[in-house]
């Protein structure tokens, strides 16, 4: 995505801007050069400002060699651009790869702090839930996403509707762990089970 930024710089940091931010890169040194760029073309709107040229000279002009690679690495991401027809295809799995990692980093987080018996998962459902709606918001309208806390609210009825002990006392169970399990405790009063199987 940087490589075809600097190798069209008239086209690409247009097509590449209104989706992404420097968050969705995975290493330090991409996040800088694409801040970079899009500070560039912001200077410059359409001025063709994202050239390899420019944006060496202002990386060598702050100093920025060390943490962003200098020339050689802008050449690098250059060659790395087989087609410029590729560019959404590949916004599009940075995009991807950004999201899997915030959803991952929340779930993270939220699985560390329910690890204990009895913790309460709530305030850890809000934390994924807010994690899937900065998701959301960088969603076309055809991805549909569905916030953790919506989700969530049916297991959350069926939990409190399995541990409800006025249920539990009219189940029966069975000699079958895994079908009690199967049947929310076992067998309730006014349910017809078939249970059936291959010969």
């Amino acid at each position: 995505v940087l490589g075809a930024m600097m190798s069209d710089p008239r086209e690409g940091p247009t097509a590449v801007l209104g989706r992404l931010g420097a968050e969705a890169f995975y290493l330090p040194r991409h996040r800088q050069l694409f801040a970079l760029l899009a500070e560039l073309e912001a200077a410059s709107p359409g001025a063709q400002a994202c050239d390899p040229v420019s944006v060496a000279h202002v990386i060598e002009g702050r100093g920025l060699i060390e943490e962003t690679g200098g020339r050689g690495y802008l050449e690098t991401c250059m060659a790395g651009v087989p087609s410029l027809g590729m560019l959404d295809t590949w916004v599009g799995i940075v995009l991807a790869d950004w999201r899997r990692r915030a959803l991952l980093r929340a779930l993270e987080v939220a699985a560390s702090s329910i690890r204990e018996p009895g913790s309460d998962i709530w305030p850890a459902v809000a934390e994924v839930d807010a994690a899937t709606l900065a998701v959301m918001a960088s969603a076309t309208q055809a991805e549909a996403i569905t916030p953790l806390h919506e989700a969530a609210e049916g297991v959350r009825q069926e939990i409190a509707r399995r541990a409800d002990p006025e249920r539990r006392r009219k189940m029966i169970e069975t000699h079958i762990g895994e079908l009690n399990w199967k049947l929310g405790g076992g067998l309730e009063a006014g349910q017809l089970v078939l249970i059936a199987g291959r010969p």
